[in-house]
């Protein structure tokens, strides 16, 4: 290991000089980093996947609700964009784009080598696949937790918000 001393008062230590990708094997790829990015991103797209068929099987017109200020609503968001089949392609490339860009700054030593980093990411990239999996099947994102005063969304929704958030705090 390349090193050079270094004081820091009375003690002498070695410093490592190596480049940080070095110094960071790359976990992402190593099996502890990949179970808890696949674990977190498969359990938010089954999650999101149940919940989306729960609401729909429940409240096929209706509201409900359970909790104050939450409405439970079945809205499939119909954006003009989402009926072209090219930009359905698109978004599925996007989402491979995005994957190797997150594998590659890992691997770099820049970003993501922390578990909570980790499972972020795993939690938006599931979040992505939930709603790219809608867009898919139903040329639509099926959302359904309505707060009245923001637009309508879904667990997938909060997964890529809340994962990205974990991703990328330090």
């Amino acid at each position: 290991m390349p090193s050079d001393p270094v004081s820091v008062g009375h003690h002498h230590c070695a410093l490592d000089t190596r480049p940080l990708a070095h110094v960071h094997r790359s976990s992402l790829l190593r099996g502890e980093s990949v179970r808890g990015l696949l674990a977190s991103g498969a359990t938010l797209l089954l999650l999101d996947q149940w919940t989306k068929r729960t609401v729909q099987l429940l409240t096929p017109r209706r509201f409900v609700s359970g909790v104050p200020f939450v409405y439970i609503r079945r809205v499939a968001n119909l954006n003009k964009i989402y009926r072209s089949a090219r930009a359905r392609g698109v978004f599925v490339v996007l989402w491979f784009v995005a994957l190797l860009s997150a594998i590659a700054l890992h691997r770099s030593g820049m970003w993501f080598h922390g578990r909570i980093s980790q499972i972020g990411l795993g939690l938006a990239f599931g979040g992505a696949a939930g709603n790219l999996l809608d867009l898919v099947r139903y040329n639509a994102v099926i959302d359904f937790i309505d707060l009245q005063w923001w637009p309508v969304f879904n667990i997938a929704d909060i997964g890529i918000v809340g994962g990205l958030f974990l991703a990328f705090w330090r």
